[in-house]
């Protein structure tokens, strides 16, 4: 069966009109424009969904991450009983032996020895990649998916204008055809012919142990390592008002106790001793009701509409929900630590499925390919997450 990256050329041909885009320099994601034609059902899903797929509670996420961040360690554990010969096997050994892989440290890993291993691996791939530029700068990687000039990407990190450059140094302004919003995959269009695609397919997403290879369009990979959680959900709960609050009795509300500095309901005047009353058209009579409905609903970047008693008079005040990543001190200081040494991805949470690797990767090389030792496809990095992981979709997404 193909995946959905497959079926994306069969939409394009049986009719799909071009939409461009105008970015004004502002990350892709937020638009929420959808393009014509049968592609949308792939690349703009409804706002609704998208929000239902993120209503989980703060004390899951915590835990999950928990849980991730203790089998990375299992894993890199095993990488310190594992040899170190790695580098004077062949290729064949490297397959049979993930625990000798796993013997393999950071500094080593692209190593002569160790490319020399892996450029046969990458090179079926490297011709259908490409880089994403705007102006000077490169934003992400891509995957020409057809031969008429559609290149896939990550959508986060993209504004106009855009550039795409070939493996062969050809360089095209870009257009952006459509969003997959839950995925944060962006399909580009370039006015060029004679392309070859990459060979998308759906395969079962590698398990924990396997190693992956980043392809980019030069003859090295861009990095490989090791998968070091089964693959999974990442959500998040991660829009935030920036108050704390109490509950009134009878449930009738939440009564507003402090309002954060700089945080998006200081910035929106709430005051001490407002009672917030409803949230758009959810009423909220507690503090449960208030996270249930802020978790199932909305996301960092939308606007919501509060119905708040001011001194017995009621009153609407709008603002922007912001990510609450930035406004928690302990979280904060733990993106400190995670931004060291790499550029973390503006979207970093809130995807359907994927795979959790150890790659050293920046956000700029979101949208390469990840390949097995096989020299196949088996997913497309998505996210620089923190300073030892990176999350990929599977192509079963």
């Amino acid at each position: 069966m193909k995946s959905s990256f497959s079926l994306i050329r069969l939409s394009l041909v049986v009719g799909f009109a071009v939409a461009v885009a105008d970015l004004n320099s502002a990350p892709v994601c937020g638009l929420g424009w959808a393009p014509p034609g049968p592609v949308s059902a792939f690349f703009q899903e409804g706002e609704k969904q998208e929000q239902l797929d993120d209503g989980t509670s703060d004390d899951g996420d915590d835990q999950e991450e928990t849980d991730a961040k203790k089998e990375n360690r299992d894993v890199q554990d095993d990488a310190a009983a594992g040899t170190e010969q790695v580098s004077s096997a062949d290729l064949g050994e490297l397959k049979k032996s993930t625990r000798a892989m796993r013997g393999v440290r950071e500094q080593s890993r692209l190593s002569p020895a160790i490319i020399s291993l892996l450029e046969p691996v990458a090179a079926g791939i490297s011709p259908s990649t490409a880089r994403i530029w705007s102006e000077a700068d490169q934003v992400a990687l891509g995957i020409v998916v057809g031969a008429d000039g559609l290149v896939l990407t990550a959508a986060s990190e993209l504004k106009n204008p855009l550039d795409c450059q070939l493996a062969d140094g050809r360089r095209y302004p870009a257009t952006v055809m459509g969003i997959h919003r839950a995925t944060d995959l962006a399909l580009l269009k370039i006015d060029a012919s004679g392309l070859e695609p990459a060979l998308l397919e759906d395969r079962s997403p590698p398990g924990r142990g396997s190693w992956l290879i980043s392809v980019s369009p030069d003859e090295d990979p861009v990095s490989f390592g090791v998968v070091g959680v089964p693959p999974r959900a990442i959500t998040s709960v991660s829009a935030f008002v920036g108050i704390r609050m109490n509950d009134i009795d009878g449930d009738k509300g939440v009564q507003i106790v402090e309002v954060v500095d700089d945080s998006p309901a200081q910035l929106a005047e709430l005051k001490m001793e407002d009672v917030i009353v409803k949230m758009d058209a959810w009423p909220v009579g507690n503090q449960q009701e208030f996270r249930q409905v802020l978790a199932e609903h909305y996301e960092p970047g939308d606007r919501v509409e509060l119905s708040i008693l001011r001194g017995g008079q009621e009153m609407v005040i709008g603002l922007e929900l912001a990510d609450k990543e930035k406004f928690t001190p302990d979280t904060e200081r733990t993106n400190q630590q995670d931004r060291m040494g790499s550029t973390l991805s503006r979207r970093r949470s809130r995807f359907p499925l994927a795979i959790q690797h150890d790659s050293n990767l920046n956000a700029n090389q979101m949208g390469s390919p990840i390949v097995n030792l096989d020299g196949e496809i088996v997913g497309v990095n998505i996210s620089r997450s923190g300073r030892v992981s990176t999350y990929a979709l599977p192509m079963s997404v």
